[in-house]
């Protein structure tokens, strides 16, 4: 009976190359050999990779053929609240979203507990991301102000729903504590 050949799409290895090594020694590289290519060709992005060893592929390099509209995958979604991650961020939107310019100082007035270095960071991160917009004032001493962009106008509704969410989410709960 003849044997399949077998081709790079359908033919996936199993072996970790640890196994490999020990099977074919001749076939790869000394250890020496792979210490001076790893420096030479980025160290950390080998030792982070754990799919060689484990013998599947990561989630992020297989097809996503089940997602039909693009426009709400999943990585958009991680993209999404990616934008949004930190422990101010909210409440700094939020603020710019009941009065449309602020001063730092005023943001550190309505957020008490937030440090300046983290308001700071919170602030540069979201003027990266093109959320918020910063108008610095030639005078002494400086006058820097916070407004929200066009985009970060755009997110209004739906953290405005998020918002709702929360709260009903907060009554159905104090309902159950309640009843029970």
């Amino acid at each position: 009976m003849p044997v399949p050949k077998a081709n790079s799409e359908t033919f996936k290895p199993v072996l970790s190359p640890r196994i490999l090594y020990r099977i074919v020694p001749s076939v790869l590289p000394s250890p020496l050999d792979a210490l001076v290519s790893s420096l030479r060709y980025g160290y950390t992005s080998r030792m982070t990779r754990t799919d060689f060893e484990v013998g599947y592929a990561p989630k992020s390099d297989q097809d996503a053929s089940h997602n039909l509209d693009r426009e709400c995958s999943p990585q958009i979604a991680e993209e999404g609240f990616g934008l949004l991650e930190g422990r101010w961020k909210m409440g700094i939107l939020f603020h710019l979203f009941d009065q449309t310019t602020l001063r730092f100082s005023e943001l550190e007035r309505l957020i008490p507990r937030v440090s300046q270095k983290m308001l700071t960071q919170h602030l540069r991160e979201l003027e990266r991301d093109g959320i918020v917009k910063r108008n610095v004032y030639a005078e002494v001493p400086p006058k820097v102000e916070y407004s929200l962009t066009d985009i970060g106008q755009e997110m209004r509704p739906a953290l405005h729903e998020l918002v709702m969410w929360a709260a009903s989410r907060r009554k159905t709960l104090d309902s159950r504590k309640e009843n029970s």
